[in-house]
């Protein structure tokens, strides 16, 4: 056993300590602090990185905190519970700057996170999660992926989720054993029940369970008496016969009528279907969507605006009330028929989507016309093309760019300053509290 000095943290918060020329990754270890490490096995055979057990922590950082989910040392998608609040926060700005540091912009980095100033940070935050199902020992269990494996965590009670979706799942597990209901192996491929998905929008709530066949009227009893009991406003089932992890490629058959709940975005309301993608922090979304938009307003030309991946249409139907006309842009079909459905929900008629992928819609689409352009692309960023297209229009615009990955806000935002757009400000967002992901939100103009 060594004594090691924890110097940085991974992207995944856990501690890295340096043995000579090898990194040692020590869970549960902060920066700064001290301590006594059992040193393991490489992770690779010729590999300099290696694993570290903590045994003693012997010099505590100030910023440690206290954790408050019984799971956080097994689960790992909380990174950094183990760091207090106002530290938390302080790694995350850091994290920004330090992706953007090329860029020398911050003087434009805003200080504080959007999202983080809630009085207490051990409230659920989450409104939508999704659990498996497992069997282990004999015994049916619910839960997450332990970090790097497919081996199912039981998870009794998540403390960033809502009470009663740990409730159901229990409740599920048990009626599963009772009437011998069959869980996935996606080993063997065999069994029927695989995972459960859970969703909350104010009072109303969702549940969709992911199976392998259909054909169990006992399945249909034990979800019917589930509604009853928890209040379910929607209930489906997923039927996904196929290998692979897609949650999506389920053919969808509801128990029951209703096959949305409603959410209330910036005073609008919106359809919340089984698939619909909606940010998993209502409070961060709320202040993160009107920083945007009270932004992109300000342009002075307000004849068009363009939501690019604008998903069911959040900030679309928001942005209709500053100018004559917006164009959604989205990919996914089902997104655009859902943002159509919103947009004659909310009696807006100035608003237009379209199904088309971005970067072609830029190019052949877009003239002088639009003002503003609001982009809020996946994980892998808008890519070289779609910059270069927003960057060939030649009029004044204001940009809002949302990046949920710094890498691509890091391989991206270079593209627009060089092409003679000013940084007007830069903002993180605390999307997914007391985890190490920072969603970015980047505020830029062309006079």
């Amino acid at each position: 056993m060594k004594e090691l000095k924890i110097e940085k943290l991974s992207d995944l918060g856990v501690g890295i300590a340096y043995d000579g020329e090898d990194e040692v990754y020590i869970k549960n270890a902060l920066v700064g602090e001290t301590v006594l490490t059992q040193i393991k096995d490489y992770f690779v055979k010729g590999s300099k990185r290696r694993e570290g057990v903590a045994v003693k922590i012997i010099s505590p950082s100030p910023d440690r905190a206290q954790v408050f989910c019984r799971h956080f040392f097994e689960c790992g998608s909380c990174h950094i519970q183990h760091l207090n609040t106002k530290a938390q926060h302080e790694l995350k700005i850091r994290a920004i700057k330090d992706a953007l540091s090329d860029l020398k912009l911050d003087d434009k980095i805003a200080d504080t996170l959007l999202g983080a100033d809630r009085a207490d940070t051990k409230d659920p935050y989450r409104n939508k999660s999704i659990r498996k199902f497992a069997l282990q020992q004999g015994q049916i269990i619910c839960g997450f992926y332990e970090p790097y494996s497919h081996k199912v965590l039981a998870v009794d009670i998540c403390s960033v989720e809502p009470l009663w979706f740990s409730a159901i799942c229990s409740d599920l597990c048990q009626a599963f054993c009772q009437h011998k209901i069959e869980i996935y192996d996606e080993t063997e491929h065999t069994g029927t029940v695989r995972e459960i998905l859970l969703r909350e929008s104010g009072e109303q709530r969702l549940v969709m369970l992911y199976v392998t066949k259909d054909e169990s009227a006992e399945l249909d009893n034990i979800l019917y008496a589930m509604q009853q009991k928890y209040h379910l406003d929607v209930v489906a089932l997923s039927v996904r016969p196929q290998r692979d992890n897609s949650l999506n490629r389920g053919e969808i058959r509801y128990l029951g009528s209703k096959k949305h709940i409603r959410a209330s975005i910036l005073d609008f309301t919106f359809n919340i279907g089984v698939n619909t993608f909606m940010q998993v922090n209502d409070r961060a979304m709320d202040k993160m969507y009107k920083e945007v938009i009270d932004f992109v307003s300000c342009a002075k030309n307000k004849d068009k605006a363009l939501d690019l991946c604008c998903g069911v249409g959040t900030m679309t139907l928001p942005l209709a009330r500053h100018f004559k006309e917006v164009c959604g842009v989205e990919i996914v079909q089902s997104s655009i028929d859902a943002a159509k459905d919103n947009a004659s929900l909310n009696h807006i008629e100035n608003v237009s989507f379209v199904c088309a992928d971005m970067a072609d819609y830029l190019l052949h689409n877009v003239g002088d016309d639009v003002g503003a352009i609001i982009a809020d692309p996946s994980r892998v960023g808008l890519k070289e093309q779609s910059c270069k297209a927003i960057c060939a229009l030649k009029q004044p615009l204001h940009l809002a760019l949302i990046f949920c990955s710094l890498k691509a806000c890091e391989r991206d935002l270079p593209h627009f300053i060089k092409s003679g757009f000013k940084v007007h400000k830069i903002i993180g967002v605390d999307m997914f509290e007391h985890s190490m992901h920072v969603e970015t939100v980047c505020l830029l103009e062309r006079l």
